[in-house]
């Protein structure tokens, strides 16, 4: 019984530093694609060409830490990574092969690409995947949250309300 308990320890700590790597990974892709898709480039930043390598990486990396992982998820979790990924490579797509940012002034197909995919990374999709997901990782590490008007808050467990009844 002691020897499963430690199993199930072990696994648990080991499943918790892999969603945090995995977590990791995706931000940075999420920062990337940002930058990306973002409409201003300040003075001194890479191309849009260095930033669509630095995206390439960092959604690779994110992919195959995944795939070598996903043993470790349920398929819900599965699920949204991969919702996920399809949205931002969704839109890398559109600036690997329109590349809005080369498109000459007023071309207004190229434009709304831009601001349809700087619009999915920043509003739309990606972020309620994005939300989607923590929710399952706070879950799938027993951190309970509930969603109340765009804030998190801590919800008591069972034990929590049990251990304050008992000190009452």
């Amino acid at each position: 019984m002691e020897k499963d308990k430690l199993r199930f320890s072990e696994l648990h700590t080991q499943r918790a530093e892999i969603t945090a790597e995995l977590y990791e990974r995706f931000v940075e892709f999420e920062e990337d694609m940002k930058s990306l898709t973002h409409p201003v480039d300040l003075p001194n930043e890479p191309s849009k060409d260095e930033k669509r390598g630095e995206a390439t990486e960092s959604g690779d990396q994110f992919m195959y830490f995944y795939r070598k992982h996903k043993i470790y998820f349920p398929p819900h979790i599965c699920e949204t990574v991969e919702e996920l990924n399809q949205e931002l490579k969704d839109v890398f797509m559109t600036f690997k092969v329109h590349r809005p940012y080369d498109a000459p002034p007023g071309d207004s197909y190229e434009t709304e690409k831009w601001r349809e995919s700087w619009k999915t990374v920043t509003e739309d999709e990606v972020p309620e995947l994005k939300s989607e997901l923590e929710d399952h990782f706070r879950d799938l590490l027993g951190v309970e949250f509930e969603r109340d008007n765009h804030t998190l808050r801590k919800v008591k467990t069972e034990q929590e309300a049990d251990t304050e009844t008992a000190k009452e």
